[in-house]
């Protein structure tokens, strides 16, 4: 009989039931995986209204124009986002289909590393598997893994930095690198500063009898990164000001949290099956099994906290669901081999491992289907583009910003990233930024983009600074209105 090891027990060819659920799994979940891959990296248009301006950071740092400034607002993420789409674009071209396929490598990297380490020693099978459910939590994160945010390359260097810094010991040059790396998926997204503190978490769990100079030890990446954004408040305040400061004045609310740490519990039923595994007492829990709950410990708390920020999205759960599906995957084995008993049985409990998988990826499938198709402008963008180089210069897109940079080259403010700068406890002025009123006081034309995120303000202003609708027949029942002033 052939016989593969799978950790702790032993999956034989003849176990027809662990070969269905691979299959299903692998057929759902590569579905999942395969069909918003396609549509989003072949979308020409912008995703949402952010990306178009997180593109434009990009341009402006290859055109040499300051980020973090009083007069300019630069999107609340790290700067490394801004760099590591500058090198996208120089070395493609101006591309929303570029940046999102190479963020996209980050976040299939990402599946791929963390299902290597949960299923080792358990088969490429498996790993293969464990890659496919990984990237199905798209539909619980708003598509995060194929988009231009910096999650999941913040998460990736967060995990190596974290795989370095538990085999510290083995080479001298492990410690440096995963300071570095902690240090970097912090510039790209701040809230990753978060893996820092599972070494910490790991100790005061697991560390039996308690030694405080291993607790000290332990914080060394986190007070890493403290003592890096103190060097960057004294030697760079704006973008202090930009990473942490705005951020930081948004409303969190807290009366939220139980609820949606409930929500985010609640909707991921197959936690609860591998919990009851994890902790038999029939059976020791492994040294990575320790490292994993861990990180539960502290991303599902961090996440949930960041999604209850005004404006957070559920894209916010990402480090979380990352931390409490490897805990599943973890025990995805024990789940299917552990059992006794007659053979209905047996595939009783299968089926049910597999719908509570299931459900737990695909809980919010229906909102998160709407969400897929949603995108800023529509079929008439280039047309749009074209009428705004006949126009020539002196016309603005603060809707989206890569219009007018496409027709015309220039690389103007973008309406949501001044009103994302300039909100207040989280929610956006209900006027102009002084800065955007400048911008739109010295153009000639305004090419306003309609989209599911709707800003009275900006229209309100057009028409108290004198603009009125061009009516222009190629931009008919489109997403695009051309304003141009009165005066002329």
């Amino acid at each position: 009989m052939d016989v593969r090891r799978t950790g702790e027990n032993v999956l034989t060819q003849e176990d027809s039931g662990v070969r269905l659920f691979l299959l299903v799994c692998c057929v759902a979940c590569g579905l999942a995986v395969v069909i918003p891959f396609a549509w989003l990296l072949l979308q020409p248009l912008a995703i949402t209204p952010w990306e178009a301006a997180l593109a434009m950071e990009g341009v402006r740092f290859n055109a040499g124009l300051p980020l973090y400034e009083d007069a300019h607002a630069t999107h609340l993420y790290g700067p490394l986002l801004t760099i590591a789409l500058a090198f996208v674009f120089k070395v493609a071209g101006f591309s929303l289909i570029a940046a999102r396929s190479v963020f996209s490598l980050a976040g299939v990297g990402l599946a791929l590393l963390l299902a290597a380490i949960v299923c080792r020693r358990k088969g490429a099978a498996w790993v293969f598997v464990g890659t496919l459910i990984f990237l199905a939590l798209n539909w619980r994160t708003n598509f995060i893994f194929f988009s231009t945010q910096p999650d999941c390359v913040a998460a990736l260097l967060a995990i190596v930095a974290l795989l370095l810094w538990i085999e510290r010991n083995e080479g001298w040059w492990r410690l440096p690198a995963a300071l570095a790396l902690f240090l970097c998926a912090m510039l790209f997204k701040q809230t990753s500063a978060a893996f820092a503190l599972i070494p910490v978490a790991h100790v005061l769990i697991w560390q039996r009898p308690f030694n405080l100079r291993t607790l000290m030890a332990s914080l060394a990446p986190a007070a890493f990164l403290a003592t890096a954004l103190c060097v960057i408040a004294l030697g760079w305040p704006q973008l202090f000001l930009g990473i942490v400061l705005a951020p930081a004045a948004i409303t969190v609310h807290y009366h939220q949290f139980f609820s949606m740490l409930i929500y985010v519990l609640a909707t991921f039923p197959i936690l609860f099956l591998s919990l009851f595994m994890l902790l038999d007492p029939a059976r020791t829990i492994s040294r990575r099994e320790r490292w994993i709950v861990s990180a539960n410990i502290v991303l599902i708390p961090v996440s949930v906290w960041t999604t209850i920020k005004s404006g957070g999205g559920l894209n916010s759960l990402l480090f979380g669901y990352l931390a409490m599906m490897a805990l599943v995957i973890s025990q995805l084995n024990r789940l299917l081999l552990n059992h006794e008993g007659p053979s209905r049985l047996k595939m009783f409990r299968i089926v049910a491992v597999l719908i509570a998988l299931l459900c737990s990826i695909f809980f919010q499938f229906e909102k998160s289907l709407s969400i897929l198709f949603l995108q800023l402008g529509d079929d008439r963008q280039q047309a749009a583009i074209e009428l705004t180089r006949r126009l020539g210069p002196g016309v603005i897109s603060p809707q989206d910003t890569t219009i007018a940079f496409r027709a015309n080259g220039y690389i103007g403010r973008s309406l949501f990233l001044e009103l994302d700068r300039h909100a207040e406890h989280g929610e956006w002025p209900s006027t102009l930024p002084e800065g955007m009123k400048r911008e739109l006081a010295e153009a000639r034309y305004v090419l306003e983009v309609r989209s599911y995120v709707p800003t009275p303000m900006f229209e309100r202003e057009l028409v108290a600074d004198r603009f009125r609708p061009l009516p222009i027949s190629e931009l008919n029942d489109s997403a695009y209105v051309v304003w141009v002033r009165n005066d002329r």
